[in-house]
């Protein structure tokens, strides 16, 4: 399982849909079967199964297991990452030039943090839910960007240009500071 999926336009579509972010949710806690997801969720499984064939296209869920059941075969479904993240949220055009340097240094650090995401590996680890082992390398990950040399030389070139697109608005100014 992946720790962040960066979600093109058409995934990011699909988990505006409430009963599909309602599927994945659930895929977050534990695996599922059609049918369990069905009764937990208490629509009809072929609603179900039709979400499930979306989101598995789209990268959002996939198969962990496929179980026999006599003749039949059983898909047992989970979710893919443990945080979706929209591409198109960093697509911005910024049309202030000190805002747009600030909030491209932003991203460098959140590509950072991506990074760091994705490399901290867990292993062994039994009794824990995946969402809380998620919230530890997420946090962890956090603390080693925030620790690294270049981050607050990073943090100083942001605060510069939002002091200078500040000095426009006068509202702006006690939160920053």
């Amino acid at each position: 399982m992946k720790k962040v999926l960066l979600l093109d336009e058409s995934a990011s579509r699909l988990l505006y849909d409430p009963l599909n972010l309602k599927i994945v949710r659930i895929l977050l806690q534990s695996e599922m079967s059609t049918s369990e997801l069905s009764r937990k969720i208490q629509a009809p499984v072929v609603r179900v199964w039709r979400r499930l064939g979306k989101l598995k296209e789209a990268g959002i869920i996939e198969v962990r297991k496929v179980v026999k059941v006599g003749n039949l075969e059983k898909k047992i479904w989970g979710a893919s990452a443990l945080r979706y993240v929209p591409s198109d949220l960093f697509a911005i055009n910024l049309s202030d030039p000190r805002l747009k340097a600030a909030y491209e240094l932003f991203l460098e650090l959140q590509k950072k943090l991506a990074e760091q995401q994705n490399s901290l590996q867990i292993n062994n680890v039994r009794n824990k839910s995946p969402l809380d082992l998620f919230i530890f390398t997420d946090l962890l990950a956090f603390v080693n960007v925030m620790e690294m040399s270049d981050t607050a030389y990073i943090l100083k070139r942001i605060k510069f240009h939002l002091q200078q697109f500040m000095k426009e608005i006068d509202f702006v100014k006690e939160a920053v500071q």
